[in-house]
């Protein structure tokens, strides 16, 4: 009787070998060729390069709708770390407030070997802020580019206080205190105040920009007036260094005296939602 139950199931135990070779054989050639953002656990210790996500709108504190910039900021610092060959940012944002992007941005000014930034879908306003402080930037041919500029814009509701029977009263220490509330008249004074106020943090903006990408005076009128552009015209406009996605982030390490493209295994991406 035992003979003949061994016998029934010798072709279980033959396709059962054949997987076990066939798992082997891939091993092998995982070795060979690595696979980006590795996930099993036989890759995730192999993996050289680390991998930032920097997704939706830029913010110094976390909301539903909002990422923590401090986050991604200690996130790309302990990246720093680790024994890595370089830092890869995974950029799709629509930008956020000037003080998250600087955040984001001085903690890749900090990094000591190259980063990378791959544009995923959109890097606006503070967005392209962070990708402009890496050294080389990539993006998908269909990705939004641009931007670069700041807005203090609001909604006031001074007439619609005024059908439903409200009063504002204003009670401050100084003249400027209430300006770009939305329960107060915007006059033209204020507004020239708030206009100036923008122009200058649009010039900090500006100046990263300008001294990280390399362009001159000229070049960044061009760019300067807010609009944002499809990634050919973005790299017509020195707005990114390259069109393509993570092959060719690899390929730009790899030239950079970072071995080869395909021994570049791209880790798994610290998020933060």
């Amino acid at each position: 009787m035992e003979s003949k139950k061994i016998k029934k199931y010798l072709p279980l135990f033959g396709l059962a070998g054949l997987l076990v070779v066939l798992v082997a054989v891939m091993i092998v050639l995982s070795g060979k060729k690595s696979v980006d953002f590795a996930s099993t656990l036989s890759s995730r210790g192999k993996c050289n390069v680390g991998v930032v996500s920097i997704h939706g709108y830029l913010d110094t504190q976390r909301t539903e709708e909002h990422v923590d910039s401090l986050s991604i900021a200690q996130g790309i610092r302990s990246l720093a770390l680790n024994n890595y060959k370089a830092i890869v940012l995974l950029i799709d944002s629509p930008g956020g407030s000037a003080a998250a992007a600087e955040e984001i941005s001085r903690a890749v000014d900090e990094i000591k070997f190259p980063v990378v930034a791959f544009i995923r879908g959109s890097a606006l306003s503070g967005g392209y802020w962070v990708a402009a402080s890496a050294d080389h930037i990539v993006a998908l041919s269909s990705s939004s580019v641009g931007n670069v500029g700041a807005t203090f814009s609001y909604l006031e509701k001074t007439d619609f206080n005024r059908k439903e029977g409200y009063t504002f009263q204003e009670i401050v220490s100084g003249e400027y205190k209430e300006v770009g509330n939305a329960d107060k008249s915007l006059t033209p004074e204020y507004k020239r105040y708030l206009q100036d106020y923008t122009n200058d943090l649009f010039k900090l903006f500006a100046d990263i920009v300008m001294k990280n990408r390399g362009l001159n005076g000229e070049q960044l009128a061009l760019i300067s007036d807010g609009k944002f552009y499809i990634a050919d015209k973005a790299m017509e406009l020195r707005l990114i260094d390259q069109i393509g996605g993570i092959s060719e982030v690899k390929t730009y390490l790899a030239e950079q005296g970072n071995g080869k493209a395909d021994d570049l295994l791209l880790c798994e991406p610290l998020k933060f939602e």
